[in-house]
């Protein structure tokens, strides 16, 4: 049975989130990861997997935090939690689905493809911010293309425009749409990061390696964004 999770399915949860092997941001973010959007489970005598949806602005579902529990891989639920959340999308008259699978997950990747995703782009992402002290600032409105809001990726256009804020100098382009998540469009010198929560991300067309400085100190991972067109 697949069914909504409520903040009583927390430990459950957390717990196959921490034993799933990815990295556990979710237990990272807590019980306030049921906060926003659906999470849906897999429920069979005892909670086997979970997934969760969020709709996005551009009448678009995002797909995320796909775990199944270990004692269960390979047994059909991750697909099963996808197809679920795929219909409830549908449900809302979503024009497309997205999601995000990391460039080492190649079991989720096959996975999404076989259900027909296709690969619109390939970030980098960088845990860190960057010091925009230096930098100008104007609010813009873009009206084409994935702008990245906080791990998901809607499409800009011109019936769904997007507010974000532009930092820029002679040497650097930033793009932020607002809770510390950030892009980097341009750089032609080193840019600095500071710790925080929020992150950084790139197209991987941009040479991070030379583009943000002591780049090292962070985590630094490459990740496909996939969509399916129509649901």
């Amino acid at each position: 049975m697949i069914r909504k999770a409520t903040k009583d399915d927390w430990p459950s949860i957390s717990d196959i989130s921490r034993r799933s092997g990815y990295e556990d941001y979710i237990n990272r973010v807590g019980i306030s990861y049921l906060d926003e959007g659906e999470v849906w489970l897999y429920e069979d005598g005892r909670i086997k997997g979970f997934s969760k949806i969020e709709y996005l602005s551009d009448n678009s579902v995002w797909l995320s935090g796909l775990r199944v529990d270990p004692d269960y891989w390979r047994s059909g639920i991750g697909q099963q939690l996808s197809e679920a959340s795929l219909k409830a999308g549908a449900e809302r008259d979503c024009t497309s689905a997205r999601l995000l699978v990391y460039e080492d997950n190649a079991k989720s990747l096959g996975l999404v493809e076989k259900m027909g995703f296709r690969i619109v782009s390939k970030y980098n992402f960088i845990y860190g911010i960057p010091s925009l002290e230096h930098l100008s600032s104007e609010e813009i409105v873009l009206d084409h293309g994935l702008i990245n809001v906080g791990w998901k990726f809607l499409e800009a256009s011109k019936d769904h425009p997007a507010k974000a804020l532009l930092y820029s100098s002679k040497k650097w382009s930033i793009l932020g749409t607002g809770n510390n998540t950030f892009e980097i469009l341009n750089a032609r010198e080193p840019i600095s990061l500071s710790e925080g929560l929020g992150f950084t991300c790139a197209k991987s067309s941009l040479d991070l390696p030379k583009t943000v400085s002591d780049y090292a100190e962070h985590d630094i991972s490459s990740g496909y964004v996939l969509e399916k067109v129509p649901i």
